[in-house]
């Protein structure tokens, strides 16, 4: 059913189950997996002042091994099969322009049902991308 998953995590305590749901989805259609990630820009920035440029890509980039490695832990999936991606910028845009760019038949997102005020500050960045994803 699904040629391509796209999995956007942001390393909360949820993102290892949601990863798993669509490890299982891209196993069972044979489709390819691809995680992404994106960092903050004012991060990334300030990471690349102080620092050498590329610690906090390379950083991430760690972590998404570790994540990725965590979801497949007994599951018929060799974790180094799954493609990493890492974007700097807005989150929903990121998630939307990778769907495009690499035309991803599902994307896959966790949310943590933020509602009321938390909801008005914080808002929803799964709420933007199910808001304006064409997949």
């Amino acid at each position: 059913m699904f040629q391509s998953v796209l999995c956007a995590v942001d390393f909360s305590p949820e993102s290892a189950g949601v990863l798993r749901g669509a490890m299982i989805v891209a196993q069972r259609d044979q489709a390819a997996l691809t995680v992404l990630h994106v960092l903050d820009p004012l991060l990334a920035q300030a990471a690349r002042m102080k620092y050498e440029a590329g610690v906090l890509e390379k950083s991430a980039d760690k972590d998404l091994q570790a994540l990725i490695a965590q979801a497949a832990a007994d599951l018929p999936i060799d974790p180094a099969a799954v493609r990493r991606l890492l974007r700097i910028g807005v989150p929903d845009r990121e998630i939307l322009a990778q769907a495009a760019e690499d035309p991803a038949t599902l994307v896959v997102i966790g949310t943590h049902g933020f509602s009321g005020i938390r909801r008005m500050f914080f808002g929803s960045i799964a709420a933007r991308v199910i808001g304006r994803a064409t997949t």
